[in-house]
């Protein structure tokens, strides 16, 4: 997952959610829950910033690498981002990580 975070912050937005949707397979699959449910987090936050238009920060060529996967993913970026931050608030209330629940329920 750290792998996918690093991608976004370098504007590969499209192979940092592959790589984290993947990873989060992965953790479901091995129960390890807490980081699933961070992870989810991670992934509502990440659509929300979509669906909002980012921070408005964005140069030129971020927008020329990514033009295809957000025109795509933009529509459904609210939804995408709704379905992260629910897993996450439901793993986490099942798990009793509430220092994880907070902040999805705040968001």
């Amino acid at each position: 997952m750290m792998k996918g975070t690093a991608l976004f912050a370098l504007g590969n937005v499209k192979e940092g959610i592959a790589l984290t949707e993947k990873a989060l397979r992965t953790l479901f699959e091995s129960k390890s829950l807490w980081r699933y449910a961070q992870g989810n987090y991670l992934m509502g936050r990440v659509y929300s910033k979509i669906a909002q238009g980012g921070d408005g920060k964005k140069d030129f060529s971020f927008l020329i690498k990514n033009i295809g996967f957000l025109m795509k993913t933009l529509p459904f970026a609210h939804k995408k981002a709704a379905e992260h931050l629910n897993i996450a608030i439901k793993t986490a209330g099942e798990i009793g990580a509430k220092s994880i629940l907070g902040q999805p329920t705040l968001s």
